[in-house]
């Protein structure tokens, strides 16, 4: 799914996607998780979704659009019958990272991954803010229930903490 939020003109101000993983995906997370030292991920056999890229325009940011979209893709996902949503972070270590965002949401850190996205030998690569080059950073799986999960409670939980 890609989701667009626009502004009072309707100028667009987020782009967010999100889909339900396929069984291959899922083993390759799984095992990947397990090669980390993660006992037990449980994630095959769990219909999960993944969120993916979100961008807030530069001068939107701050105002809980991000926050807004996580929960609007968690609550399609949970429509859709997934049981959780993985997220594989990228921290830019700037003060606008998705992670503080998603660990509002209710997410929690599972692991680590380094170099997840670094590109095999000879693959065309893109070149890293955070590297000054090819990307070799390390992804933060983050995850979380949607079996408790309720977009009504949860946007009342976070007005109250602003």
């Amino acid at each position: 799914m890609v989701l667009f939020a626009t502004d009072d003109q309707g100028r667009l101000v987020d782009t967010s996607t999100a889909y339900v993983m396929t069984e291959v995906e899922k083993a390759e997370l799984e095992q990947k998780l397990v090669d980390t030292g993660v006992v037990r991920p449980n994630v095959v056999g769990t219909r999960m979704g993944l969120l993916k890229s979100s961008a807030v325009v530069p001068r939107h940011r701050g105002q809980g659009i991000g926050l807004r979209m996580v929960i609007e893709r968690l609550a399609r996902l949970q429509r859709l019958g997934c049981a959780a949503a993985v997220v594989l972070a990228w921290d830019s270590g700037g003060r606008h990272s998705s992670l503080g965002v998603l660990e509002a949401a209710g997410f929690q850190r599972v692991a680590e991954l380094p170099e997840y996205w670094r590109e095999p030998e000879g693959a065309e690569t893109f070149d890293c803010v955070k590297c000054e080059g090819p990307c070799e950073c390390t992804a933060i799986v983050i995850r979380r229930s949607l079996y408790d999960f309720t977009p009504e409670e949860t946007v009342a939980e976070l007005s109250h903490t602003r």
